[in-house]
């Protein structure tokens, strides 16, 4: 979950390869677009980078953290992962996935039965 709000800018997004709640998704790569994320929206972080995924407008989008004016100057020389680390620190509260599979996995896993 986003701690505070934050600018950002779109990747992409994922589609769907066939018309099933199961099927597999691909990346689509977006023009970059500048967005602002809001306090409160439940993102996924990726395992590397300051990327988060996200649903926007009935899409799972992919979007990365762009850093206040203040903020670029006070981490210029920073390394990959101390902008992680700042990002995470600052921006996200860290909360478990919920216990269970989803419904995806779970047709999926009648199916192969």
């Amino acid at each position: 979950m986003t701690k505070r709000a934050f600018s950002a800018t779109l990747l992409g997004h994922f589609r769907r390869t066939g018309p099933n709640r199961w099927d597999d998704y691909e990346w689509i790569g977006d023009p970059p677009e500048p967005l602002e994320i809001a306090a409160g929206v439940a993102v996924q972080l990726e395992s590397r980078g300051v990327d988060v995924r996200l649903r926007r407008r009935g899409q799972v989008i992919e979007a990365r953290w762009v850093p206040e004016a203040g903020e670029r100057a006070a981490l210029g020389a920073a390394t990959a992962e101390e902008l992680r680390s700042h990002f995470v620190d600052r921006y996200l509260e860290l909360v478990a996935a919920p216990k269970g599979i989803g419904g995806a996995a779970f047709v999926a896993a009648k199916l192969t039965r």
